[in-house]
């Protein structure tokens, strides 16, 4: 978790869902690897790897997100997927961070516009 905040494709994303404040969300995705491309079925296979950092005012010891706030975020454009999700705390200054890493294997559909493609 070193180089989270690595300035490259971090977004913020802030919640208020039924709270008195705005929740900050930071969201950082790698494609480590794009494994197949299926230009006819519009879809790729990939190695994905997504980080979600906020952070919470109380003592937070044993995260559990059944239990806990979570952003809930899914990947929309997921046809077939593997996924592995671990969560670290971390106590900052007054605050307690929790860290959501996804390491994501699977099949994703997406609209390749190729119209402008030249083929030779």
């Amino acid at each position: 978790m070193q180089n989270f905040l690595n300035p490259f494709s971090i977004y913020t994303v802030s919640y208020n869902l039924g709270q008195t404040s705005p929740k900050c969300v930071k969201v950082r995705f790698e494609f480590r690897a794009i494994l197949e491309i299926d230009s006819m079925n519009e879809k790729y296979s990939a190695d994905v790897l997504i980080e979600s950092e906020w952070s919470e005012d109380e003592e937070i010891l044993n995260y559990d997100p059944e239990k806990n706030w979570n952003p809930k975020f899914y990947i929309e454009n997921s046809l077939n997927i593997n996924e592995k999700i671990k969560y670290s705390v971390k106590k900052e200054e007054n605050k307690w961070v929790i860290t959501e890493s996804r390491h994501v294997r699977g099949s994703f559909w997406e609209r390749l516009e190729l119209e402008n493609v030249i083929i030779i």
